[in-house]
């Protein structure tokens, strides 16, 4: 057996393209002020992003350190998943630590352009203003649609679950990645809207179905991902004035089957005008990630 192959049946990630996040502990950076939750990455944060993510990159610098290690991030950094790129900066702290997030994500998408994502939300950091600018952005955001592994499965369940069940978790992100520049490539935005959005109800749906064949707790979140539309200005009035929210069916009827509550808030999507990234290459896949999380379990 060739190298190439027997590398591929052990690795189903072997030879296609390894996708990153830019993580962070939680916290909220208004201004000059700064308010950190944590010291070290959340939990939950943490285990959703190691199953739709390839690898991890949580910045440090020389000013301001957080994180000493632990059981979590140890393990991580021995399987070469999270790295920690560190960087000499100088202001407020709050400069500091938005800096350090930023040129992160700018260094590596200098070198693997288009491959590396920033995490933001309650549960990782929230900047309000600086780089990110009102007007330039398109936000699709997924309801109750996303399957995540619950804070307590240990790490080694959910890479083993990822590397299992690799190509049906790698496919919803690869339909959202692709949304902005299949509707811009078409001759009708509109209708290839709704082929993409029924794409992604079908991913959706197929993820849940894979999450309920885990022996592991699993829990329901959702996903704002943000794309910066400077390259396809021309299509963005179009897309927000064309959805607000739209339920999914295939994901609800899925969710139905496996949450009592879910007869109350039915999965849904949505398509809204967002923040667009000063500076950033640019590039048709989502720029950043907001993950949010039910507390009903399945």
């Amino acid at each position: 057996m060739g190298e190439a192959k027997r590398r591929a049946q052990h690795d189903p990630s072997y030879g296609k393209p390894k996708r990153g996040l830019v993580v962070s502990a939680p916290m909220e950076i208004n201004g000059e002020s700064v308010l950190i939750k944590s010291n070290n990455l959340d939990r939950q944060e943490l285990r959703a992003s190691l199953l739709y993510w390839d690898k991890l990159a949580w910045p440090t610098t020389t000013a301001i350190q957080l994180g000493g290690g632990g059981p979590d991030i140890d393990f991580l950094e021995r399987a070469k998943i999270l790295t920690r790129p560190k960087h000499a900066l100088n202001g407020t702290g709050a400069d500091i630590l938005t800096r350090a997030q930023i040129q992160t994500l700018l260094d590596l998408d200098l070198k693997e352009p288009g491959a590396w994502s920033l995490s933001q939300g309650e549960n990782s950091i929230f900047v309000n203003g600086g780089a990110l600018t009102l007007g330039n952005g398109l936000a699709l955001e997924l309801y109750r649609a996303i399957p995540v592994p619950d804070k307590d499965v240990p790490l080694n369940e959910v890479l083993e679950f990822r590397r299992r069940r690799y190509d049906e978790l790698q496919s919803l992100r690869l339909e959202i990645d692709k949304l902005v520049h299949e509707i811009n490539a078409s001759q009708d935005p509109k209708a290839e809207l709704e082929t993409c959005l029924l794409r992604i109800d079908e991913k959706c749906a197929a993820a849940v179905r894979v999450g309920s064949e885990w022996q592991f707790p699993v829990r329901l979140s959702n996903l704002k991902t943000s794309f910066d539309l400077k390259p396809f200005a021309a299509i963005r009035n179009g897309l927000v004035a064309f959805l607000g929210a739209t339920p999914l069916g295939a994901t609800s009827a899925v969710v139905a089957g496996l949450t009592a509550a879910a007869h109350a808030a039915a999965s849904s999507v949505k398509i809204s005008g967002d923040l667009g990234w000063q500076g950033l290459k640019a590039r048709d896949n989502p720029y950043r990630y907001v993950s949010q999380f039910h507390k009903e379990l399945f």
